[in-house]
């Protein structure tokens, strides 16, 4: 294979993957209960992995789910205080 075909492989296998977990980040349905089913841990950080790794960012605009997630609380692991996200320590 020439660098132009490994490039072009690499850009379709790219984009796949990016489809691929975009549909798994949306969920399914439990087919018994009709309830939504969230995407598992691993895809979340499969997910993550790859935008971090292709310089994508979000910005926490004020009302995003970006936004409302940076404020949640964390844990301090020392003492079990909770401690807002803001002032944590990353």
């Amino acid at each position: 294979m020439s660098n132009k075909a490994d490039a072009a492989v690499m850009d379709s296998l790219h984009g796949e993957l990016a489809k691929v977990l975009a549909d798994l980040l949306k969920g399914s349905i439990n087919p018994e209960t009709g309830l939504p089913v969230p995407p598992q841990a691993a895809v979340l950080s499969v997910a993550r992995q790859f935008l971090k790794d292709n310089g994508i960012d979000g910005i926490a605009k004020q009302g995003t789910p970006l936004h409302n997630l940076a404020n949640l609380p964390v844990f301090d692991e020392d003492d079990d205080n909770i401690i807002p996200i803001r002032k944590a320590q990353r």
